[in-house]
């Protein structure tokens, strides 16, 4: 397991890449918004350090094997924090239905991604995950607008029309 670490308050994001060959760059992507990433070559490497150490982000690349989503998942069920989980580039259609059926059962934030990877969007998930995290609003924006703010704008749309229909049945 690679292991590079700078002073951070954040426990690192650890990501699962058996082939080695999308680890490279999400490790970037991650140290680009001050977040530390250790890599593990395998689904049991993995295991071995969920088990001994808390992560703030699991991101899953495409393992070869049913059984070691499987092991990753109801071991991020079995943790006493909340893990958000990450799936990149899985193509069996099945497979990524029962790992999603898993999570939602299990209570687990997971989101999947197909290839090529997204590495804004798992920036901006990462850093959003981070403000949570330290009790802070989350700051970035989709679409020109925070996703609270367009929810709230959405109610007030909503309380706007029922005032106006109300007030046009008050007429007829």
């Amino acid at each position: 397991m690679e292991r590079k670490q700078r002073p951070n308050r954040f426990p690192p994001v650890l990501i699962v890449d058996d082939e080695g060959s999308m680890s490279y760059a999400l490790t970037r992507a991650i140290e680009k918004i001050r977040l530390n990433a250790i890599v593990a070559n395998s689904a049991n490497e993995a295991l071995r350090y969920l088990k001994t150490q808390r992560c703030h982000y699991l991101l899953i690349c495409s393992q070869p094997d049913a059984a070691s989503y499987a092991a990753l998942m109801s071991q991020v069920e079995q943790l006493s924090y909340s893990l958000p989980v990450v799936l990149l580039g899985e193509d069996d259609i099945d497979l990524r239905a029962d790992i999603r059926h898993q999570a939602s059962t299990a209570g687990i934030t997971l989101h999947c991604f197909p290839k090529p990877i997204p590495l804004g969007v798992i920036r901006v998930l990462l850093a959003d995950q981070r403000a949570r995290d330290a009790g802070l609003p989350v700051a970035h924006v989709w679409g020109g607008m925070s996703s609270r703010s367009a929810y709230e704008s959405h109610i007030v749309d909503l309380r706007k029309l029922a005032t106006e229909r109300s007030r046009l049945k008050g007429r007829l």
